[in-house]
């Protein structure tokens, strides 16, 4: 588990990273890691390099997905939008001279056992940061061959926005599924909400 110190400015995800240790019933900060300031724990994955050197595979503040080195280098972004999320606050207080933008939460990046790495890749409008609307979600699996990420498979798209996903064996058979939270109809006032859990076997 790790924790990041929330700091008071347009990126609040900046470093010093740390690891969060159980005392009895209480959670201390722990050592501080070594990461590069463009990580976001939200969307945080370590790779392996070529000679065996740690990387990280993150999803940008513009929803494109990336590789960085230790020291914060982009080796690799993908050219198509990954993550895309509508969950955001505001870290400082808007007035009617400063209207701050929002700051997104970003999607999570999996990786299991077999090696593949999971995102979700919603799509829609990212015109307007304070507007993002997306229309249709799906879960890209990609591999890591040590110096980029390609698509392996995809799940087939859904009509509306995909807000999570995760990997577990809920029907007990020993066997793992994608479970995915899909939003079909937002709430509003002249329409009820729409959503449901749609799941894809694993094998």
């Amino acid at each position: 588990l790790l924790g990041q110190r929330m700091n008071k400015n347009s990126n609040p995800f900046r470093p010093p990273v740390f690891r969060v240790q159980r005392n009895g019933d209480k959670l201390n900060r722990g050592a501080d890691l070594e990461l590069p300031e463009q990580v976001n724990l939200f969307s945080l994955l370590p790779l392996s390099g070529p000679a065996g050197e740690t990387r990280y595979a993150t999803i940008s503040t513009g929803d494109y997905l990336q590789v960085l080195d230790q020291e914060g280098e982009r080796l690799w972004q993908s050219t198509d939008h990954f993550g895309g999320s509508d969950a955001s606050f505001y870290n400082q207080p808007q007035t009617e001279v400063v209207m701050p933008d929002p700051v997104t939460v970003q999607k999570r990046l999996l990786q299991l056992p077999t090696g593949e790495i999971l995102t979700i890749q919603n799509e829609g409008s990212r015109v307007l940061t304070r507007f993002r609307t997306f229309s249709s979600g799906q879960v890209v699996a990609l591999d890591w061959d040590g110096n980029s990420l390609r698509e392996r498979w995809k799940t087939p798209g859904q009509n509306g926005y995909m807000a999570d996903f995760s990997v577990a064996d809920i029907s007990g058979d020993g066997v793992p599924e994608l479970i995915t939270a899909m939003r079909f109809q937002e709430k509003n006032l002249l329409q009820k909400g729409h959503s449901a859990l749609v799941i894809y076997p694993l094998r």
